[in-house]
């Protein structure tokens, strides 16, 4: 059960990236049903920690007669090790409107999704609320099992919803 839901507004999370190997931060969105889904970003650390770490936005949004998600990955991009190491925070962000949602990286738009079919079938639905979900994930496969004090680091500063009018 989601305790905090929105629909439309800017969502906005201030946060550091792990650099462990197999960390897999994640900030997104998702209602009491599934679909949609939006991914405002979802990191892997992948089995070379930092350097290997390729960050996505998703927007989740049916299922294929086989069972599998349709989805959009408009943006997915390798991070600047130098720019995105863990001990600086960084803003991400959406606007979610009825005729857009777009992403932002510290103020910078990085991608806008205004595919109107899509957005009215499964964004702009009367039933639609999604809650705001942090987490930090371990990708098991690229972690050492024998290592009992594995840790991965993802720091929080804050995490801001509006409603946009």
């Amino acid at each position: 059960h989601l305790s905090f839901k929105q629909k439309y507004g800017r969502i906005e999370c201030r946060c550091t990236l792990p650099e462990e190997v197999g960390s897999w931060p994640a900030f997104w969105m998702w209602g009491e049903s599934w679909p949609p889904e939006i991914d405002i970003f979802e990191v892997y650390g992948g089995k070379k920690g930092k350097t290997g770490n390729i960050q996505e936005i998703n927007l989740h949004y049916g299922s294929n007669e086989d069972g599998t998600k349709t989805q959009m990955t408009p943006w997915k991009i390798k991070i600047d090790d130098l720019k995105f190491i863990n001990i600086i925070f960084h803003e991400y962000a959406i606007e979610w409107t009825p005729k857009k949602i777009e992403f932002f990286i510290d103020g910078i738009k990085v991608f806008r999704y205004s595919r109107k079919d899509i957005l009215d079938k499964y964004f702009n639905t009367d039933n639609v609320n999604m809650g705001i979900i942090i987490n930090n994930g371990i990708d098991e496969k690229f972690v050492d099992k024998n290592n009992k004090n594995y840790y991965s680091s993802f720091l929080v500063d804050y995490v801001r919803a509006y409603q946009i009018l």
